[in-house]
């Protein structure tokens, strides 16, 4: 291990640019596989192709970033018009109302056909309204879809490399920050994520650049923006932005909570507007706003870290070392590390309640956790660093040839891997042999 982590401290920058591509293309390359499915959703071929959207909510996003880069208006009543899916294909002849899709050949959640209706697709419109601010050259077109997967690939690689800037600022070593940033690329779901829509990703990138803002440069206003977009994409992500003004309050930087809260709070006002007047006018159908109920939370709280379809440990094993740094961590960064603790733990209890949520509903791995992935390698950096029990660089080795072996797989065959159990690939191939 030393060896390995020596000549990363001798690299040059021609070589850190090397480095940097061959990331790029890695991530790239992926994206090219694609699968046909039969009838009854099952695999047909594979092919060669632009990437496409794969399956859950992602149309509907899709969807959204079609109107508002086509009408460049946030009138959402014809979201479902003239959308391409499938780079061919009129939405309009596989949109139901806002439940499902029915497309041959794809993999996608089948919830029924009904009569088409045009109406608001019913999650927050933050990464719809961001991308399509840079995917309009693409209006009218049927590569919008592609070029909205190329712009998620993008803004992965541009969080990694954020990753890498604070690493080094908290004190990692060349060879350090970029050993983490590598383990961080390919043994865990953000790889994955990466060829996705799901808005998990710019999450991702906003919670990480936010932190940079806060924590590194002190710029509390770029911070406020940027959790405020997030927000926007995703309302849970409050919980981050709560914890931030929490010890900003408890430091009594009276001024600073101001400049952090007041851009947020008018977000979240102009946000509960706008619903609300979304609402009014007929375009969410009531039936989307009296589902969410609250389940059995002790289900909930084991299911999201150990569940095989969606656990965080199950899918991400590498952060067992990021909790055993957890403490030197706090030891030398007490603020960021409360911020860690409690923006996590409140998700967690969040999600766990919802008992829809707490399901795993639909996705690969633990979607709800994607955002703070980054971030975890704050303190597993402490225990990489620091750690001198040889068994546990042994157990650290096994676990990384796991994760990287799980999520190469992951990446090549998305399709056994979507909304099910880890091991059920594993399964196939050994009934197969």
């Amino acid at each position: 291990m030393n060896s390995l982590q020596g000549r990363f401290e001798c690299m040059e920058k021609k070589q850190k640019i090397f480095l940097a591509l061959l990331v790029f293309f890695l991530y790239l390359i992926p994206t090219f596989i694609q699968y046909s499915f039969d009838e009854n959703f099952r695999i047909s071929g594979v092919f060669l192709g632009l990437p496409r959207v794969l399956s859950g909510d992602e149309p509907h996003y899709l969807a959204t970033i079609y109107s508002i880069a086509e009408d460049l208006d946030l009138d959402l009543e014809n979201n479902y018009t003239d959308t391409y899916y499938n780079n061919q294909t009129d939405a309009g002849a596989i949109y139901s109302n806002t439940q499902g899709i029915e497309g041959a050949g794809r993999h996608c959640m089948y919830h029924g056909i009904g009569k088409g209706e045009l109406c608001f697709p019913g999650h927050p419109i933050g990464m719809p309204l961001v991308f399509s601010i840079f995917l309009f050259p693409f209006a009218n077109s049927t590569f919008l879809e592609s070029a909205a997967i190329y712009l998620m690939m993008i803004v992965s690689v541009l969080t990694l490399f954020l990753l890498y800037k604070i690493l080094k600022h908290y004190g990692a070593s060349e060879r350090h920050a970029i050993i983490v940033t590598l383990i961080w690329a390919f043994a865990t779901p953000i790889w994955f994520y990466s060829k996705s829509l799901w808005p998990a990703t710019l999450l991702m990138f906003l919670t990480t650049l936010s932190f940079y803002f806060f924590f590194v440069r002190k710029k509390f206003l770029p911070s406020s923006l940027l959790m405020s977009v997030a927000f926007v994409a995703n309302y849970p992500m409050a919980i981050l932005a709560g914890a931030k003004a929490f010890l900003l309050a408890k430091k009594k930087k009276f001024r600073g909570l101001a400049v952090f809260s007041i851009p947020i709070a008018i977000t979240v006002a102009v946000t509960i507007i706008y619903t609300n007047l979304v609402i009014k006018v007929g375009h969410v159908p009531l039936r989307q706003l009296d589902t969410v109920g609250v389940g059995n939370i002790f289900f909930g709280l084991p299911a999201l870290i150990f569940s095989p379809k969606f656990g965080l440990l199950v899918f991400s094993p590498i952060l067992i070392f990021s909790l055993l740094g957890f403490r030197e961590f706090y030891r030398e960064h007490k603020d960021e590390a409360v911020w860690l603790a409690l923006s996590f733990v409140f998700t967690w209890l969040l999600y766990s309640s919802v008992s829809y949520l707490a399901s795993g509903i639909a996705s690969f791995g633990p979607r709800y956790f994607v955002p703070f992935l980054p971030l975890f390698a704050l303190p597993f950096m402490q225990w990489f660093k620091s750690n001198k029990n040889k068994y546990l660089w042994w157990l650290f080795l096994a676990v990384l040839a796991y994760s990287l072996l799980l999520n190469l797989a992951a990446v090549l065959f998305y399709p056994a891997f979507w909304d099910r159990e880890v091991w059920w690939l594993a399964s196939k191939v050994l009934i197969g042999a």
